[in-house]
């Protein structure tokens, strides 16, 4: 069989001596099987032996092979990523996307995928933490929640012992040119000003400079 054929359908069309046509279903497997008991299955003049093709299911995104796949029965979506020759560098594992008609919904990898759906592998969307004010540096991916300047300090691990909140700034870079957002942190913090005022965009540096005094 071909890697694309359904071997749990196979349909054998045959006319008896009157001309009617007859249809016996079977499986590969159950072929097999009578083959090892001498009990073979022989081909007669005019016969037709029907071996469908597998339902195709569909991967887009950060996969190395985009596209048409075979669906084979209880194909979880880990199984059908790795057909897909596996994640690209750029893909973001924890927001895979079930797409069927209009409903969209998080993947699970050990369930299995079913006929008629996309899978979709959506890039990282990432900002990038810079300075000594803060303790770690370099990128944070943005969840499909959003991130704001406070959560994405927090996930670098929050300001040092020296950090000068009144640095926090968000560097965005837009057609060639850099804009300077300054953030009131100790505002935010004290809740005179609204944490979601201040949402991160991808590709956004966010600073934080240490006090020198």
């Amino acid at each position: 069989l071909n890697d694309d054929a359904d071997g749990s359908q196979l349909t054998l069309i045959r006319r008896d001596a009157e001309g009617r046509q007859r249809c016996y279903h079977f499986t590969h497997q159950e072929l097999l099987a009578a083959h090892l008991a001498a009990q073979e299955a022989w081909i007669e003049p005019e016969d037709e032996l029907v071996v469908p093709r597998l339902p195709d299911v569909f991967v887009y995104g950060a996969v190395a092979k985009i596209g048409a796949h075979p669906l084979r029965p209880k194909t979880t979506v880990a199984a059908l990523l790795l057909l897909a020759g596996g994640l690209d560098a750029s893909a973001n594992p924890r927001e895979i996307q079930i797409m069927e008609g209009e409903k969209i919904s998080a993947a699970e990898l050990e369930k299995p995928i079913g006929k008629g759906q996309v899978v979709f592998i959506p890039k990282r969307q990432r900002v990038y933490m810079v300075g000594r004010g803060v303790r770690e540096n370099g990128p944070i991916d943005i969840p499909s929640t959003g991130l704001t300047v406070v959560q994405a300090i927090a996930e670098a691990g929050w300001f040092t012992k020296r950090a000068d909140l009144d640095s926090v700034e968000i560097l965005r870079y837009r057609g060639g040119r850099q804009e300077r957002i300054k953030v009131p942190f100790e505002e935010i913090l004290d809740g005179e000003v609204s944490e979601s005022d201040y949402v991160l965009q991808p590709g956004d540096l966010v600073r934080v400079s240490e006090d020198l005094f």
